[in-house]
């Protein structure tokens, strides 16, 4: 309790006599907070992105098996 009440009065007294610093400290807060939503964004497009390539060669791998089944050839069962 008195560490919040020690850094609330070291903000208070920062945003009141260096507001320079302030927009400083708020700026680099607010650059790695997106930097993080990039990276977080980047890896959940390469999870989908994998999840539509397997689902991609699973469809493949049906219509493969539509194909023979239209040309009355024999399926190869998966053992």
């Amino acid at each position: 309790m008195i560490t919040s009440f020690l850094s609330g009065g070291i903000f208070r007294f920062l945003l009141r006599f260096i507001p320079s610093s302030f927009e400083k400290i708020v700026d680099v807060v607010s650059e790695h907070l997106m930097q993080k939503r990039s990276i977080e964004y980047a890896k959940m497009k390469l999870e989908q992105a994998k999840i539509d390539s397997a689902t991609q060669v699973d469809l493949a791998d049906i219509k493969y098996g539509i194909e023979e089944l239209k040309a009355d050839k024999p399926i190869r069962l998966a053992r």
